[in-house]
């Protein structure tokens, strides 16, 4: 997956109101096909490069526009680079092997279709609800 924003709202603000909100912003974003070509890395970070990165950027900024109060990273970073995060490690020669396995494998696609809201219980995330992007999708998944 790739994270639009965390953290988002409490679990009791997850109300009609805020899914009505969540739809009108994923009903604005027509389904799209994503590519991964290369690994790239943060500090302790494997992570691909989605392309393009700027309809997640559209996500999280259509999210801080309904929400203010909501930063990317609890406002951590100022401008966060949408990222699939393949593993971390604080081991750079971890990293490292892992992006030589993984390298070979890419280029990798996927459609993106619906945009997910997940809860973390302080020991897993799970998906609360999934919501189909675009205006002539269904207003939610099962």
């Amino acid at each position: 997956h790739i994270t639009v924003i965390v953290p988002f709202l409490p679990l009791a603000e997850i109300d009609e109101q805020a899914r009505a909100a969540i739809r009108q912003i994923v009903r604005a974003i027509e389904p799209f096909e994503v590519r991964f070509t290369h690994t790239a890395r943060f500090p302790t970070v494997l992570y691909l490069d989605p392309e393009p990165a700027d309809v997640f950027r559209t996500f999280t900024s259509a999210i801080t526009a309904t929400w203010p109060k909501l930063r990317p990273y609890a406002g951590s970073h100022k401008d966060p680079i949408p990222h699939l995060t393949v593993t971390t490690s604080r081991s750079g020669s971890l990293l490292r092997r892992v992006a030589t396995a993984v390298e070979p494998l890419l280029p990798v696609s996927a459609r993106v279709d619906a945009a997910q809201v997940y809860r973390f219980d302080g020991r897993r995330w799970t998906e609360l609800e999934a919501f189909s992007l675009g205006s002539g999708a269904d207003t939610q998944r099962a």
